[in-house]
């Protein structure tokens, strides 16, 4: 992902995919927390009228489009623009410029759950909820008191 934003990679765009969109979101943040000349231009798009406008712009940004209509990339390229296309489970990108986040690793999750004051059958509830759907464990968590 670095490597595409620095412009090693030699594309203007990349297409990210795992199963839930809000986690190729929180894999962008994490990825650039600390690249503060990166992270600065990184743009998340809502609303197609807004893409329209934005693309406009001369100073080079980071987009990230999730709305759901139709989406033409060409532009923003040509403005100087880099453009990051995500997609969950349900939708599929076609691109050879694709990165594929997997489902969160088991051991890696016990690992980062120990802290929490749980016993193991309920860290192991929480770890096979998030694998199934991410989404759901956020809600499962928040949740509970």
């Amino acid at each position: 992902l670095v490597g595409f934003l620095t412009g090693d990679s030699g594309t203007d765009f990349l297409a990210m995919q795992a199963p839930w969109i809000d986690e190729v979101l929180a894999f962008i943040y994490a990825s650039l927390e600390s690249r503060d000349e990166l992270l600065e231009r990184c743009l998340v798009v809502t609303d197609p009228d807004v893409w329209d406008r934005i693309i406009e712009t001369s100073v080079p940004l980071i987009l990230i489009p999730v709305f759901n209509s139709e989406l033409n990339i060409e532009p923003a390229i040509k403005s100087g623009h880099l453009v990051i296309l995500v997609a969950d489970s349900e939708n599929f990108i076609q691109s050879k410029e694709r990165l594929l986040l997997p489902k969160i690793d088991r051991l890696i999750a016990g690992e980062s759950l120990k802290s929490l004051e749980q016993n193991s059958s309920q860290i192991d509830e929480i770890i096979a909820l998030a694998r199934r759907s991410m989404s759901a464990c956020l809600d499962n968590i928040l949740a509970t008191p």
